[in-house]
């Protein structure tokens, strides 16, 4: 019998795991391939020791899912775009995390700006608590 499974970095700092969202209207096994975003690689902030580091499709592992299984806590996966606060920049930079659902602006770049290594912007300007910044909550569509 074929079970569902997770999807989900390994930090390379310590246990942890992030799990990804689900990304499929139906239920994913170990044979599928996870479907990420189209961009290289991924930018991920730890929730257990605060390390970023950015992954690549290479580096997804799959666990199966027993009995139903459960999303991990914090169970809500975020999407946190950091713009440069400079007038004249357009630079951006992306990190995903998983986070509390009320999730505020402030604790999110704070959580970003106390990260190791710090996040940076692709141009030469600093990031900072100015950067404006957007949270976008990417959903799982396994109820946990």
């Amino acid at each position: 019998m074929l079970c569902p499974v997770v999807w989900y970095f390994r930090c390379a700092n310590c246990p942890e795991r992030t799990l990804l969202p689900n990304q499929s209207l139906q239920e994913r096994f170990s044979f599928q391939k996870y479907c990420t975003t189209d961009i290289a690689g991924l930018v991920l902030l730890c929730h257990g020791c605060s390390r970023l580091c950015e992954y690549l499709e290479s580096d997804v592992h799959h666990e199966e899912l027993l009995n139903g299984g459960r999303i991990q806590d914090p169970n809500i996966f975020w999407k946190i775009t950091i713009e440069c606060a400079s007038k004249s920049c357009e630079s951006r930079t992306v990190v995903y995390m998983r986070a509390e659902p009320d999730l505020q602006t402030l604790v999110a770049i704070s959580r970003v700006l106390l990260s190791t290594p710090m996040a940076k912007l692709p141009c030469v300007h600093a990031l900072t608590m100015l950067c404006p910044i957007h949270l976008e909550l990417i959903p799982d569509e396994i109820e946990g």
